[in-house]
């Protein structure tokens, strides 16, 4: 019986799919940095609506850096809009000429 219960438990564990757990924790993980990155992107938002700009500018570099890891091309798009927005109000054209083109 032991046997048989042994001969089991090993075609239960070939049978089974050793990826299903990485891509479950994979999925996790990029929901995670998702929210961590819409966090910081809405908080340089409201940074930039209280006229701290470098603090905004900050919040989406760290947004910015998630988004590329994740590959969200739109909140990558966003985040590098808005920065282009900051860069002109501090007459930094260069610097917004560089991120929106």
């Amino acid at each position: 019986m032991n046997s048989g219960l042994s001969l089991m438990m090993v075609l239960l564990l070939v049978g089974t799919n050793p990826t299903m757990p990485q891509t479950t924790l994979t999925a996790q993980l990029h929901h995670s940095e998702k929210v961590e990155a819409d966090r910081l992107f809405n908080q340089g938002l409201q940074q930039y609506q209280e006229n701290q700009y470098e603090s905004a500018i900050a919040s989406w570099q760290s947004a910015l850096k998630l988004y590329r890891k994740i590959r969200d091309r739109p909140g990558e798009a966003q985040t590098l809009l808005h920065q282009g927005k900051v860069s002109l109000a501090l007459a930094r054209y260069g610097e917004a000429l560089q991120l929106v083109c």
